[in-house]
């Protein structure tokens, strides 16, 4: 009660709580392509309190385990995009089936209490991402993965793109140009100047 009287637990509270996204240097650094990165945080927003097992919760009553169907359903992709998503995650221990449940990797997800001391990670709020998802096209994962992608290189305090984002005093002095983040997304200038365009062009 006290904790939702502040600003902060009382965003939190709006936001429908968080889970914690871990990061090492790049996101999931590497292993998944970029159409799926989008539906893996999302799919995220699923995951219980402390198990980390994917399950619809409701305060007060019992959480009920994801099923394949439920995933499939709740990203809305068709069968042929969900097995190679499933192939996907499973082969890099990401999703991980244990006794009939579905779980995700606390080297990447957590909600609860904070474990991995040694990894910076972000906040994502559950009902921003699901949001956000529900207003896009699955043409469009693969745009916003790219924005998903540039999240370790995102200073805290001023919500810039900087080679620094964990050194507020260097972070402004030390921001990205438009050749440097399209180095760190593995894209020509060009190309990246396309994906720029697409993310300026969605609407929320």
């Amino acid at each position: 009660y006290l904790k939702n009287l502040t600003e902060i637990g009382k965003m939190t509270n709006d936001l429908g709580g968080f889970y914690m996204l871990y990061y090492s240097d790049k996101l999931f650094d590497g292993k998944i392509s970029d159409k799926h990165i989008t539906r893996i945080i999302y799919l995220a927003t699923y995951i219980e309190y402390d198990t980390n097992r994917l399950a619809y919760t409701q305060q007060g009553k019992k959480p009920i385990p994801l099923t394949e169907r439920d995933i499939k359903r709740e990203l809305d992709i068709d069968r042929k995009t969900y097995y190679d998503f499933r192939s996907e995650m499973t082969s890099n221990g990401i999703m991980i089936f244990k006794d009939n449940e579905i779980y995700l990797s606390k080297q990447y997800f957590n909600k609860g209490t904070e474990q991995e001391k040694d990894l910076f990670f972000t906040k994502m709020y559950i009902n921003t991402i699901r949001e956000l998802y529900s207003q896009i096209s699955p043409k469009q994962h693969k745009t916003l993965a790219h924005l998903f992608r540039l999240i370790p290189y995102v200073n805290y305090k001023y919500n810039v793109i900087t080679s620094t984002p964990h050194d507020s005093n260097k972070a402004l002095q030390n921001r990205l140009s438009k050749n440097e983040i399209a180095a760190l997304l593995d894209l020509n200038l060009e190309a990246y100047k396309k994906v720029e365009q697409q993310l300026l062009k969605m609407r929320i």
